[in-house]
C-alpha cells in the first residue's frame, strides 16, 4: 500500500509560512519491486524546499517538467531491493498569505506503467 503522510498524519493543518514535511511510504511490497517511478503534482502556491531519498530505496532522481508543481522521481538499479518504508521526504513552505481553510491536495498518478516494476528479479 502506498501512503502519503504529512508529519506522520494523513491530514495535517498548517499555519501560514510553516515548513511542512511530507513523506511517501510503501508497505507490503518488501522485496517485490526493483524500480519506482513516482509522478506527482501539487499546488503551485507551495514552495518545494527539500527533497530527500528515504530508506526504502537506494537513490532517487528527480525530474521536473515545465511546471514546477509537477515532479517525476525515479529509483532504479540493482541497489534498489524494494524495501518497505519511506521512499521520499519533501518539505514544502505554506504561503504567508494563505487563506484560512485552504486545502492543498497532492496527486500521484501512473504514467507509462512505471509506478512499481520488478525488471531485475520478477517474483
Amino acid at each position: 500500500m502506498l501512503s502519503l503522510k504529512v508529519n506522520g498524519q494523513s491530514e495535517y493543518k498548517a499555519k501560514p509560512g510553516e515548513k511542512v514535511k511530507l513523506t511517501v511510504e510503501v508497505e507490503g511490497a518488501d522485496m517485490k519491486y526493483s524500480s519506482v517511478g513516482l509522478h506527482f503534482s501539487y499546488d503551485d502556491e507551495l514552495t518545494l524546499s527539500r527533497l530527500k531519498t528515504g530508506e526504502a530505496v537506494k537513490s532517487l532522481i528527480p525530474f521536473y517538467n515545465d511546471y514546477l508543481s509537477n515532479c517525476f522521481l525515479i529509483a532504479t538499479g540493482s541497489g534498489n531491493n524494494g524495501n518497505d518504508g519511506v521512499i521520499m521526504e519533501t518539505e514544502f513552505t505554506i504561503p504567508e498569505d494563505v487563506e484560512n481553510g485552504k486545502i492543498y491536495p497532492f496527486e500521484f498518478y501512473q504514467d507509462m506503467g512505471d509506478m512499481f516494476t520488478n525488471k531485475l528479479d520478477d517474483k
